[in-house]
């Protein structure tokens, strides 16, 4: 698995849309390929979490994970670097088949 930080680099509010446009669609894409779906929190306040990843390998200091937290309950997340070029993909190194 990952290792992070112990504490997050940062949290924030943020809004799940009601309405998804193109780019929250694909991100939402990603969520469901494993197991989450923000559909059903649509309009939700909800708090996003970041932490930085320190054994991703080649670029430790730029991979973040960011999860989802609604009333105490991860709804989502993905692994992302910061890079220019980044990169986002799921929390996982493999796909998981719904």
């Amino acid at each position: 698995g990952w290792q992070v930080e112990e504490e997050p680099a940062e949290i924030r509010s943020v809004v799940i849309p009601a309405e998804f446009d193109d780019v929250y669609q694909q991100y939402n894409h990603l969520q469901q390929q494993q197991g989450f779906d923000l559909s059903h929190y649509r309009g939700e306040d909800c708090k996003q979490y970041t932490y930085h990843v320190i054994n991703y390998p080649d670029e430790s200091d730029t991979v973040q994970v960011h999860l989802l937290v609604w009333q105490g309950k991860i709804i989502g997340g993905d692994l992302a670097s910061a890079e220019q070029n980044g990169f986002m993909k799921q929390l996982s190194d493999h796909e998981t088949k719904l």
